[in-house]
Order: structure tokens, then C-alpha cells, then sequence
């Protein structure tokens, strides 16, 4: 019998056969690999006792990193678990509406520095990251174009503490921590530009208030909280807290804080932040103004013997009032320049 030699174009030949031959098995073991990265990416089920979800956080060793993008539109969980990347959830809110759904991220992180935050009663509101699990939704997100034409988005993110997700800590000195990030379009994709995922601690019963945007200067846009907060049945007191890009990274440069009522009855109707209406400077002066009316009672003392019954003596002050206090900018942030008190 004579032996053929094997030429280069035999062992070519042979290669592609074989490749034909294994195809059906490398698809095989790829459709695996899918099935089982599916399986390691999806949420962990929930798991219900005494009739409360709780969910496993999972550890989340880094936040979401300056130049990561996401596609348009812009899709708020998404952003979530591009900031956050913990155990993503999608719960139906059945306590309050069928159709009502929210968006939750619980994760967990003992190794970083903690932060400690003060509520609006000046005690202890938060220690950030929480030791025993966090719980992340998406609050609001603010879409404004900039005077250079690009559009950009300002993310607010709540977090609190627990692994609850249909129950909550009430109280009306329970806050709840804010992060902020800040997405620019560009070529079609939002790109991260910065992420801070604890500013602060604000609100009541575990909600945090509604963000609002402030244009502060040229070409300088930033965003504020404002809210009122007590006790059951008053008193109440306001809050404006503003927060602005300073070298790119979130700071917050105003905090107005409660004002004081002693024994008088002080009802604020009307708190607003105002800005420059022609800024000309990054950082323009800024204005809280507050309008409302003032009470005081004169009862004059009983004699002892007199019979328990109404006072028909008693007199009563009222004024109405509409306070204006400046604020400019340092450098740092915004300190009180001045203010104007008209008392009518």
C-alpha cells in the first residue's frame, strides 16, 4: 500500500471538519455559561417574615465611577444599580397602590469610612454606610439644559438603614440620607460627571423632601431641599439646604436652618429661596425670604377668689411680617451678608 504524504492543505482541511464537529458542543457549553451568569446576576428572592420582605443586601465594595455611561433615555433604575451596585429589587406596593412599584437597592458595606450626619434637631440622624444593610431608591431627577447648550440631569438618591423594604422607621426625627450625581449627554449616552452617595441626613419619617433646581450663577446651576419639620401638632420649623458643584464634587454651601420661637405664636406662611435675575459671577448672591404673621396674647392676671370662667380682657397683637436675609458666596460656601425686616 502507498502512503499519501500529508500536505499543509490536508491538515487544513482536517481543522475545519473538526471545528464542524465540535460547533454543536461549544454552543452548548457558551448557552450554559449565559444561563448560569443569568442565574449569579439576579436579584435574590425576597424573604417574608411576620409579614415583612426583607432582602440579603449584597456587599458593594465601590460606588459608580466618574466616566461610566448610561444609554438615552435616561432610566432612574438603571442609574441605581450603575451608582449602587447592590441587590436590585422591583417591588409592587401593594399597601398603597397595585400599580405603585418601587425601585429598591440593598447592600451592604462595613469596610469604608463612616460619615456621621445630624438631623434637623442637631442629634445623631445617620451614620453612613449603615452597619446593618442600606436601602436605596431613586428620589428625583432633575433634567435642566445649561447656558453651553448640554443637557444634564441631577440624580437624587435616598438611602436608609434596614433590609425592610414594605415597612418603615417612623418618627418624626427619623431622616433619611441624600446622594447626588450628576449626568451629562454626550454623543447620545448620559456620562457620570460625579457621585456623592451621602451629603446629609434631611426629612421626616424616613422620606426625604422633594429636590428642587436653582440657577446661582452664570452657567452654574445647583439644587435645594425645603421643608418643614416637628413634633405632632407643631411647633414647625423650615429648612432650606442648598447644594452646588464646587470643582466638580457635590458640597453643600447654604443651610438655613430652623428659626426660633419662643413664647410667641410665629407662623411662617411663606419660605422661598429667591436667586440674582441678571448673575454675572458663578456664584451669585442668594435670598431666603419669609413671610407671615405674628401673635401675641395679654391675659391679665385673675384675682384669686374669681370664678373659673373665660376672660373677656384678653387682648391680642398681630402683625404681619416679611423677613429677606443675603447670602454671598466666600469661596466655600454662602454666609448671611445681611437682612431686611418690614412689619406691617
Amino acid at each position: 500500500m502507498v502512503t499519501m504524504p500529508f500536505t499543509f492543505r490536508d491538515a487544513c482541511i482536517k481543522f475545519v471538519l473538526v471545528c464542524f464537529a465540535l460547533m454543536p458542543m461549544l454552543a452548548l457549553a457558551q448557552t450554559k455559561k449565559n444561563a448560569l451568569h443569568k442565574a449569579n446576576h439576579k436579584p435574590l428572592k425576597p424573604v417574608n417574615i411576620d409579614q415583612y420582605i426583607y432582602m440579603v443586601p449584597t456587599l458593594v465594595t465601590s460606588f459608580g465611577r466618574v466616566g461610566q455611561s448610561l444609554p438615552d433615555p435616561f432610566v432612574p433604575a438603571k442609574a441605581l444599580q450603575q451608582l449602587i451596585p447592590g441587590n436590585c429589587a422591583h417591588f409592587p406596593n401593594k399597601e398603597y397602590d397595585e400599580a405603585d412599584k418601587m425601585d429598591l437597592d440593598i447592600w451592604i458595606n462595613n469596610s469604608m469610612p463612616r460619615k456621621t450626619f445630624l438631623d434637623g434637631w442637631g442629634q445623631v440622624g445617620a451614620v453612613f454606610p449603615y452597619k446593618d444593610g442600606n436601602v436605596s431608591e431613586p428620589k428625583d431627577t432633575l433634567v435642566f439644559t445649561d447656558d453651553s447648550g448640554f443637557k444634564n440631569i441631577y440624580f437624587a438618591i435616598s438611602t436608609h438603614d434596614g433590609c425592610c423594604t414594605n415597612c418603615m422607621f417612623c418618627g418624626h426625627e427619623v431622616c433619611v440620607t441624600l446622594g447626588l450625581a450628576w449626568y451629562r449627554l454626550e454623543r447620545g449616552r448620559w456620562v457620570l460627571k460625579s457621585f456623592n452617595p451621602a451629603l446629609g441626613c434631611y426629612g421626616q419619617f424616613q422620606h426625604m423632601p422633594d429636590l428642587h433646581l436653582v440657577k446661582l450663577g452664570k452657567n452654574n446651576y445647583g439644587c435645594y431641599l425645603h421643608y418643614l419639620y416637628g413634633g405632632s401638632g407643631g411647633l414647625y420649623f423650615g429648612d432650606i439646604i442648598v447644594f452646588a458643584l464646587v470643582n466638580n464634587q457635590f458640597r453643600l454651601v447654604l443651610k438655613k436652618r430652623k428659626e426660633e420661637r419662643e413664647d410667641i405664636v410665629s407662623f411662617a406662611e411663606d419660605e422661598s429661596l429667591e436667586n440674582s435675575r441678571n448673575p454675572g459671577e458663578k456664584f451669585a448672591p442668594l435670598s431666603v425670604r419669609i413671610k407671615g404673621s405674628f401673635e401675641k396674647f395679654h391675659e391679665p392676671p385673675k384675682p384669686a377668689n374669681a370664678p373659673d370662667q373665660a376672660n373677656s380682657n384678653v387682648k391680642m397683637d398681630t402683625c404681619r411680617f416679611n423677613i429677606l436675609h443675603t447670602y454671598k458666596f466666600n469661596g466655600r460656601k454662602y454666609v448671611k451678608a445681611g437682612s431686611k425686616v418690614n412689619i406691617k
